[in-house]
């Protein structure tokens, strides 16, 4: 919309713009640089990942089942935790006030009774230690999840996560390509999957929301060199001297804005597909 160059002037003197109005469309079609990943951890997306996973299990009655049982679990095992921890302290207290009786009983040789003192203390907490466990044994045994119901909840907190990482890449993708632009993926002195050797370079523009969100979670960038890269020289490197480079900083601005308005329902209904 600020076109460089000298106006026009016969176009002026017919009472036309100054410029063609080809500007306002050129704007429209500017080109997009990633080079960064957003600071997930600045987000609000465990947030939101959380209150999708509440969402999914509030839907179906199993898992909501599962979910009340898992919380009895853990509230009887906080329960137990805290009788423990109150008896431990009692004991040792009791070690404590027992010192003057350690004392006599050093000082007058009688190591047999000393004996004894340790002995009966330990056996007081072993015995109160065994009747707090007995006590809530049968309770966490009747409310224990079997180690797949365990994965169960740990995979669908997994693909809550991915299910907000894919649809921002579709998001990220609408965006860039909405009215006819060009989103052009880079990556410099990066890692990719489990290939830990940190000298890949390249640029690649995706075809798809899909092909988007597989490149942004298996290559890892290095931060330093992003840091040091000179946007300038990126954009003549890519012969794309228009372009808006968007490094980490600009994606996590952009990744906010998407989870601030993005729809947990569309996604609860996405992960039944």
């Amino acid at each position: 919309d600020q076109p460089e160059g000298v106006p026009n002037i016969e176009r002026m003197l017919v009472r036309h713009p100054a410029f063609a109005k080809l500007n306002s469309a050129k704007a429209n079609h500017r080109p997009v640089i990633i080079l960064g990943k957003p600071f997930w951890e600045n987000t609000l997306i465990n947030k939101k990942v959380e209150a999708l996973y509440q969402l999914k299990v509030e839907k179906s009655p199993n898992l909501k089942q599962l979910l009340a049982r898992y919380r009895e679990s853990r509230a009887t095992e906080n329960q137990r935790n805290r009788e423990l921890n109150a008896l431990t302290r009692h004991i040792s207290d009791l070690k404590k006030n027992n010192r003057q009786k350690r004392s006599y009983y050093r000082r007058h040789n009688q190591d047999a009774s000393l004996d004894r003192l340790f002995r009966a203390e330990e056996k007081e907490y072993e015995e109160q230690k065994r009747a707090i466990d007995e006590k809530y044994r049968p309770i966490l045994r009747a409310c224990e999840l079997s180690p797949e119901d365990r994965d169960l909840f740990s995979n669908l907190k997994t693909k809550c996560k991915q299910a907000i990482l894919q649809a921002f890449s579709h998001y990220l993708y609408g965006l860039t390509h909405s009215k006819g632009g060009r989103l052009t993926l880079c990556w410099a002195n990066a890692t990719t999957g489990f290939n830990h050797h940190s000298n890949n370079y390249g640029a690649h523009d995706p075809s798809s929301p899909e092909e988007l969100s597989a490149m942004m979670s298996e290559i890892n960038r290095s931060w330093c060199f992003e840091g040091s890269l000179r946007k300038t020289y990126l954009k003549q490197a890519l012969k794309a001297s228009d372009a808006l480079v968007l490094k980490s900083a600009e994606l996590t601005t952009i990744a906010e804005e998407f989870l601030s308005s993005v729809n947990l329902n569309s996604l609860s209904d996405s992960l039944d597909k």
